[in-house]
């Protein structure tokens, strides 16, 4: 998949004001039965990647004792993942004249 900078600039503008990469996993939950969530990110020469047990809803953030960078990661994942299946719907929709 090729991005236009545009595009990369709107992600890069998700992640830095989701505060996600000053977010720490080590005190959270630890994937488990019911799946596991992954997020990897290189920005500039910045390195962060975090796992947690695969979250449901906002309620699965909240009603925990780690709550703090787990609701940063719930609200970037969120966003993230809903620019790209915005950018896929988009792209399928378009049609070449």
């Amino acid at each position: 998949m090729t991005l236009s900078p545009d595009v990369l600039a709107a992600l890069k503008h998700i992640i830095e004001q989701s505060s996600v990469m000053d977010c720490d996993d080590e005190r959270w939950p630890e994937p488990d039965r019911n799946g596991r969530q992954e997020l990897e990110i290189h920005l500039g020469n910045v390195h962060a990647s975090f796992l947690t047990n695969k979250i449901i809803s906002i309620g699965d953030v909240e009603s925990g004792p780690h709550s703090g960078g787990l609701t940063s990661f719930y609200y970037a994942v969120r966003d993230l993942k809903m620019m790209i299946l915005t950018l896929v719907s988009i792209h399928f929709k378009i049609k070449a004249t």
